[in-house]
């Protein structure tokens, strides 16, 4: 991440003001001597937002009062790298297990034997916490940027700043944080559902899984706003996942009686 990058280096910390994913459920890798982890307290952040590199004001193009704004209410940032990691992919694995009972799936990318994943904790349109998890050839990266950040924050400073690798895994890929729309959320069982996806994601395909990780029913999708029948599911909470070339994205619906 370009910019983010400028500001974290030069300022390193290490105290955090709670718990978050990566000290809850990867707590074994941080005393791991081998392993890289990077800790960056909130009031870091706060001091980070007041002083802004010339470059980026000067960039005309850079949402420079959304990224003071955005880093003003960052509480916490913490990243473990580990390298020759036998198990890394099984890591990665466990890591989607632990976090899919309170994190939402917001974008996983596939790339031969790489795979990125972004979860993130929302509520009413504000993100808590977004979680990374990475794994590549016996690497494992799990990260946590906790506070409270808006969605149309994170779309216009993400689209700016998506560091190199990320951009090089999603090439060929338009895909922003709200790109793929779900509604009416919540739907009733005798309703048509609308799927809205971007364009590149056009060709893919939708799945609708319940919360047991059961496929209910599968639709192709043909253009930017797809129909989907909700007749015949059941009362509860489902996830619909939009699979194209190694990229998937997924949101979370309701059906209520």
């Amino acid at each position: 991440m370009k910019y983010l990058s400028l500001i974290i280096c030069g300022l390193i910390s290490f105290q955090l003001s709670a718990q978050n994913a990566v000290e809850k459920y990867f707590s074994n890798h941080l005393e791991n001597e081998e392993a890289t982890v990077v800790q960056v307290s909130g009031k870091l952040f706060q001091y980070a937002a007041a002083i802004v590199p010339d470059e980026m004001e000067m960039d005309e193009e850079f949402p420079i009062e959304d990224a003071k704004d955005f880093l003003s209410n960052i509480t916490s940032f913490t990243l473990i790298k580990v390298d020759e990691l036998e198990n890394s992919k099984s890591e990665y694995k466990r890591g989607l297990n632990s976090l899919g009972d309170e994190y939402e799936e917001l974008v996983r990318v596939r790339d031969k034997d790489n795979k990125v994943s972004i979860m993130i904790n929302e509520t009413n349109d504000v993100i808590h916490e977004i979680v990374a998890l990475v794994t590549t050839d016996k690497e494992f990266i799990a990260a946590s940027l906790t506070g409270e950040m808006r969605i149309d924050q994170i779309q216009d400073i993400v689209s700016k700043i998506q560091s190199d690798e990320m951009q090089n895994m999603m090439r060929g890929a338009d895909v922003k944080l709200e790109d793929m729309k779900v509604f009416p959320n919540p739907a009733t069982p005798d309703a048509q559902m609308v799927i809205e996806v971007p364009q590149s994601m056009i060709g893919g395909q939708a799945t609708i899984f319940d919360m047991a990780g059961n496929q209910i029913r599968t639709l192709e999708v043909n253009d930017s706003r797809n129909e989907i029948d909700t007749e015949g599911l059941a009362e509860g909470q489902y996830v619909v996942a939009i699979d194209k070339a190694g990229i998937t994205l997924k949101k979370t619906f309701i059906v209520v009686d």
